[in-house]
């Protein structure tokens, strides 16, 4: 299954078309990543993951849901203000090793 089916089967689950777009459920399963990093004393982070958010990031994770460079390098341009260049850049490479390695968290 490549990533835009995946989009549409989890869209499907969800009983929401908006779901299918890549970036969205990217943004999802970053947020609530970094949420559990944050659980276990290795990151602080500014907000928090609704329970809805949760259901579906562990909904992605059943298929298996991979950002890619470009949907960390967004998140983290765009959801970390108030650090610096060289904080984003760790936190980007705390992402990617997590997926790449298929991390528990």
């Amino acid at each position: 299954m490549n990533r835009q089916e995946k989009a549409q089967a989890i869209a499907e689950r969800l009983g929401d078309k908006n779901y299918s777009i890549p970036l969205l459920l990217s943004m999802i399963v970053i947020a609530d990543c970094l949420l559990k990093l944050e659980k276990k004393g290795i990151l602080e982070v500014a907000y928090g993951v609704s329970e809805r958010g949760q259901n579906i990031a562990a909904l992605c994770s059943e298929f298996e849901w991979q950002p890619t460079d470009k949907e960390i390098q967004f998140y983290c341009e765009t959801q970390m203000e108030g650090i610096t260049a060289e904080e984003r850049e760790k936190v980007f490479t705390i992402i990617k090793a997590l997926f790449l390695k298929k991390i528990e968290v």
